[in-house]
């Protein structure tokens, strides 16, 4: 798909066939690459403060990467993140662009000690990846609040198995980037 297709398509176009696709990954699986990113976020410091709120609602409405980067669809009554609900995703790099999904296995938060918010997900079959996430929010014993992508991951087998190199440098840029645009959307 190019990634002109992908921006001008409605997102909904193939949701039926994501709806019934299996997943690839157990939300336990803790297998493959263990990846960690984290940022801080200005202007938080604690569960109260507008910048967690405002971390909090990002997360619910998955604000997590650029617009330029990915354009996504929570499939849900209100169309914000909850356990259950199916994200499908069209990723840009270049002039391409992929679509694929995953399935929110656990919303969690806020929850103690960390007072940590936030939820995770499993890749849908048909990703390039196998594996599980979680992004959340959490605060430190100092008050200070940052956000935090965790990932467990393998190749996706067949096709994405021998772009597994590029595939998995461009996981790497593109969780970085992520930290950029989340601190700036819960910025004050």
């Amino acid at each position: 798909m190019t990634a002109a297709r992908a921006r001008r398509e409605p997102m909904d176009a193939r949701r039926a066939q994501w709806e019934t696709t299996p997943p690839s990954a157990h939300p336990t699986d803790r297998q493959g690459r263990h990846d960690r990113y984290s940022i801080g976020l200005p202007g938080a410091d604690g569960v109260d403060s507008p910048a967690f709120i405002r971390a909090t609602e990002a997360l619910r409405r998955y604000d997590i990467y650029s617009p330029r980067r990915m354009r996504s669809l929570v499939c849900s009554d209100d169309g914000r993140v909850r356990t259950g609900a199916l994200i499908i995703q069209r990723i840009m790099f270049g002039p391409a662009a992929v679509e694929a999904a995953v399935r929110v296995v656990e919303l969690f938060g806020p929850r103690q000690p960390d007072r940590a918010f936030g939820f995770t997900y499993v890749t849908l079959e048909g990703h390039a990846e196998k594996g599980v996430a979680s992004f959340f929010v959490a605060r430190d014993a100092d008050g200070a609040v940052s956000f935090h992508i965790e990932s467990w991951s393998v190749s996706g087998g067949g096709p994405a198995a021998l772009m597994a190199p590029l595939s998995r440098s461009l996981q790497k840029a593109f969780s970085r980037e992520a930290l950029r645009h989340f601190r700036h959307t819960a910025a004050p």
